[in-house]
């Protein structure tokens, strides 16, 4: 599989009354991003017209390097006590282009991810490519 950058992944988790963010580094993914549709026209007669939208594609292939942590279905990700080992793909978690320093939660809320990082996706979408020769197995990831 043919990659262009790293990325970085927040994955939401509630710890103590809080909301955290787990920050894993994947090393080797292939990132489609830009600007996709446009101006769609009036819509139903109330004169608006629908505005753009950043959108994106992120393939993350199974043998991703990812420090060291290993790839865990979102509900088994939930249900770890210690989610330090692991990272999952799950909609409404974060995908940035690069490797971002940027930690979040309760003291410095998610909210701040945008302002500070271009090409920042929220996760709409994971598909599972598991079919074909393992080097072409991946995650396709839609995003937002």
């Amino acid at each position: 599989m043919q990659t262009n950058t790293s990325c970085t992944l927040y994955n939401r988790y509630e710890k103590n009354n809080g909301v955290y963010y787990q920050k894993t580094v994947l090393k080797a993914v292939f990132w489609d991003g830009g600007q996709q549709g446009g101006e769609r026209g009036r819509q139903g007669g109330t004169g608006k017209t629908q505005k753009k939208e950043e959108t994106g594609r992120v393939f993350v292939p199974f043998f991703v390097f990812a420090g060291g942590r290993t790839y865990c279905k979102p509900k088994e990700w939930d249900a770890l006590s210690d989610k330090s080992k692991c990272f999952t793909l799950r909609p409404g978690d974060y995908l940035v282009k690069g490797d971002c320093s940027g930690e979040y939660g309760p003291e410095h809320p998610i909210r701040y991810l945008a302002q500070e990082y271009d090409d920042v996706l929220t996760i709409s979408t994971v598909s599972t490519r598991d079919f074909g020769s393992k080097e072409m197995q991946h995650w396709e990831i839609g995003g937002v």
